[in-house]
């Protein structure tokens, strides 16, 4: 079975080894033609109105360090996935086909080439996962725990919207075994403390103001609509398509894996269904969202491309690739 499976263009792209290096050279290649052929102005990085991202980020970088640095970012995303992976065994191998398509699909999204909010909270939202996953079944879950919400606290200092991700992320320690009286005060304690180096800031400076910032967000609800954008239609509808067929491969296949790696999966489809959910109907702040959810898509995608083989699942892997490709050229084709 499985020589009958490397013989098929999925088994062959999913197992080789050059996937992952041909990978970045396509989104490279793909990220400096649409450099080229589009104005600096188009590679915003998403909302960058928030005030605190503004005062130290924003107003510091030209377009072109943010679109190194942005770069930079998507680079260490791609390793801490490869990490995660390896660490837990979510896709039970050594498998580093989920970077592949986490460059892939970063690529098609040119306006997210700029530096932004998302990418900074892609960037912490691994680590956080990775010490949740870590506190499964652990001797010391309150330690786990307080590293995570730690990462979440300084991601929410970017994007204050993050922290309503914090219930999940209780309930995610509740699956694993993990939570209790202790582990929620220790969770509590993570998340404060880079509001404490925010507030001593604040104070020192004399702009309490700086320090407000944060919470006003947090309840700064606007109205739900839907999005307007031809890219965010295209860009939102595939990484949608690739997710559901990713997460109903894990749901429907987990008696395959171990009880851990059901644990994780299933967690994985609920973070990257509420992630979908919140970029579709608040498409203004939810872009800041895209990066992680692009990075979840591509796990569950890369579980699923990785385990199966039949002939069905080849012809779904030719269609997403085609699929891929069509995004590119459509998101190119809008913005020029």
């Amino acid at each position: 079975m499985t020589g009958y499976r490397s013989k098929r263009l999925q088994g062959k792209v999913t197992t080789g080894r050059w996937t992952l290096p041909l990978a970045v050279l396509i989104a490279l290649t793909g990220w400096l033609l649409m450099v080229l052929l589009l104005p600096d102005a188009a590679f915003t990085g998403g909302r960058t109105s928030y005030p605190l991202w503004q005062h130290y980020v924003g107003s510091r970088l030209s377009a072109s360090w943010g679109l190194l640095l942005n770069l930079l970012l998507c680079g260490g995303i791609g390793c801490l996935l490869i990490g995660v992976n390896n660490s837990f065994a979510l896709i039970r191998m050594r498998a580093s086909v989920q970077t592949a398509l986490y460059y892939l699909l970063m690529a098609a999204c040119p306006t997210l080439y700029g530096l932004g909010i998302g990418g900074v909270v892609a960037l912490l939202m691994w680590p956080s996962l990775y010490f949740l996953f870590r506190s499964y079944q652990s001797a010391r879950p309150p330690v786990h725990l307080f590293h995570s919400f730690l990462c979440l606290g300084i991601g929410s200092l970017a994007f204050p919207q993050l922290t309503w991700l914090a219930p999940l992320f209780w309930i995610g320690a509740s699956l694993f075994r993990s939570f209790s009286g202790r582990s929620f005060f220790a969770s509590l304690l993570g998340w404060s403390i880079p509001y404490w180096f925010l507030l001593g800031h604040a104070f020192w400076y004399g702009d309490m103001a700086l320090f407000c910032q944060p919470f006003h967000e947090l309840v700064a609800f606007t109205p739900i609509r839907w999005m307007t954008e031809p890219w965010q239609w295209a860009t939102v509808g595939y990484l949608a398509l690739f997710y559901l067929i990713g997460a109903g491969h894990c749901l429907l296949m987990s008696h395959d894996d171990k009880l851990r790696t059901r644990s994780f999966l299933r967690f994985l489809t609920w973070l990257g269904g509420i992630l979908l959910l919140y970029v579709w109907l608040q498409p203004d702040k939810g872009v800041e969202m895209l990066p992680s959810l692009t990075a979840v898509t591509a796990l569950l995608g890369g579980h699923y491309l990785v385990l199966t083989g039949g002939r069905w699942s080849n012809i779904v892997f030719i269609l997403l690739m085609a699929g891929w490709l069509l995004l590119y050229l459509w998101n190119l084709w809008t913005l020029l």
